[in-house]
């Protein structure tokens, strides 16, 4: 949960004008509230543009208003529904221990080029990677639930020498070369995409990739033909999945190698906004002049005749030419219908994670630590039955405690106060959240829902079968928008396409 990776080690040239072709359409003003459902909204008017709307107002949210507005212009209907009071999905802060603080996509990751995208449209800026209280001091710990089997520095020359001197050349330039090699396939997406191309199914995106069989096998198989030593895979990168994904090695390759991108393995570097990761996307829909309705809950989309039929939890109902879903159906509680059926689409499961967070001291007799050495600032944990939590690490500072605030990641059920103190020495404040479906549960071989489910209705979400970030998120977004504009063509007129 704590970094929105894409897996490329460098990107095409950021987008930079509102007229270039990965830009949007310039930002218009707020879109009028769309009308009351009525016989006249059953058909797009001729020559008009398609009457759209997102549900869901995350990184897929966002960046299928961006592409939509991209392609249909400054004047388009696009709204954007979203059950919570304010957007940013998987990205969220929350108050605690007098200062704000991520408990969902913690850092950025550099190459992503829609995420890019998103903060050029805002203006907003990156900051410094992840939360760097001790600059190059900062220590990562990689702990098998006894003992920390490595201790580095966070830089990556550091942290590359100690997977050196632990695990021996092989296995460390083994997986840098694959997880590289996985990187320069998937960055071809964005080329892809920027010369028109879409796809209809996650299956045939990967296809066009040449990544398919990642997804079939998990990240333990995939590195072990690599020439990975088990204990490497087993007390280090299944340490950095944990930490991401809460999933061990047996996720699939995909998604696995995509959290080793995101830890470095494919270059590029990590940052995040000073203002929160969250409050990128509400800026980015303001922008893009949508009919923003926050805390508006979807009961019921219903497809059939030609038009989508959309109705909240407060009863309302209208109609749009498309609907573009971008929230995982498994966690929305939307009663779903094509031609009165249910939908084409298999429910997955989701991982349930616990977010508890602590103002305080970490214990180093807990960690097998001299008591005059540093304390890690993160510690990945191996995917062992003796570790109750996934990962701990450095999230802030708290200004009314004058302490570190640490973020735990567990499974199923939150960390207990008891828990809690026998890993801490000192404990000023506790803290929890619950993220009910945090990803899917990434096994190999799952075949993700399509792209498009019936006509007029699309499903962005799919794709996370595959694998999950916030810029992967966007990637499928942009592709879904893709398949809108492919079945309602713009009109001619001032949409940037």
């Amino acid at each position: 949960m704590t970094v929105s990776s894409p897996v490329s080690s460098a990107s095409p040239t950021s987008p930079t004008s509102p007229t270039s072709p990965t830009s949007p359409a310039s930002p218009a003003s707020p879109t009028s509230p769309a009308r009351p459902a009525g016989p006249a909204d059953s058909v797009p008017h001729l020559g008009a543009p398609p009457r759209c709307a997102v549900v869901g107002s995350g990184a897929a949210g966002t960046m299928a208003a961006y592409r939509l507005r991209q392609v249909y212009g400054p004047t388009a209907s696009i709204t954007v529904y979203e059950r919570e009071p304010v957007a940013g999905g998987r990205a969220h802060q929350i108050d605690f221990a007098g200062t704000t603080v991520e408990v969902g996509a913690t850092v950025l990751h550099s190459t992503g080029l829609w995420i890019k995208a998103l903060l050029e449209l805002t203006g907003l800026e990156p900051g410094r990677g992840g939360v760097q209280l001790d600059g190059d001091d900062e220590i990562f710990g990689f702990w098998n639930g006894q003992r920390l089997t490595l201790t580095t520095k966070a830089a990556m020359a550091s942290l590359g020498l100690g997977v050196l001197r632990s695990y021996g050349i092989k296995s460390a330039l083994r997986v840098t070369l694959a997880t590289r090699k996985l990187a320069r396939a998937w960055h071809r997406i964005y080329r892809l995409q920027l010369d028109g191309e879409v796809f209809d199914s996650t299956g045939q995106l990967l296809d066009r990739l040449g990544l398919r069989h990642y997804q079939e096998r998990s990240l333990a198989q995939a590195l072990r033909e690599e020439g990975a030593r088990d204990d490497f895979v087993a007390e280090v990168l299944a340490g950095i999945t944990r930490n991401m994904y809460t999933q061990g090695s047996g996720l699939n390759a995909l998604a696995g190698e995509v959290g080793l991108a995101g830890a470095g393995l494919a270059g590029g570097s990590l940052y995040a906004l000073a203002e929160g990761n969250q409050t990128l996307f509400a800026k980015a829909l303001a922008k893009l002049g949508v009919d923003l309705r926050l805390g508006t809950a979807v009961d019921r989309v219903e497809a059939g005749s030609g038009a989508v039929r959309l109705t909240t939890a407060g009863g309302a109902e209208e109609v749009f030419d498309a609907v573009v879903l971008a929230t995982p159906l498994e966690l929305s509680d939307i009663a779903l219908t094509v031609d009165g059926r249910p939908a084409p689409y298999a429910a997955r499961d989701y991982q349930s994670v616990h977010v508890t967070l602590v103002a305080g001291q970490p214990s180093r007799d807990y960690f097998g630590l001299p008591p005059e050495s540093g304390l890690p600032s993160m510690v990945f944990v191996a995917d062992t039955p003796e570790a109750r939590f996934c990962s701990l690490g450095v999230t802030g500072f708290s200004p009314l405690h004058q302490c570190r605030i640490y973020k735990f990641f567990t499974v199923d059920q939150p960390l207990d106060d008891q828990e809690v103190r026998r890993v801490f020495d000192q404990v000023a404040e506790i803290g929890r959240f619950h993220w009910r479906g945090a990803y899917p549960v990434l096994r190999p071989a799952v075949e993700p829902p399509p792209f498009k489910l019936a006509q007029g209705l699309y499903y962005v979400n799919g794709f996370e079968s595959a694998a999950s970030t916030l810029e992967l998120d966007a990637v499928a977004a942009y592709n879904t928008a893709g398949l809108v504009a492919r079945d309602f063509p713009a009109p001619a007129g001032p949409a940037v396409s």
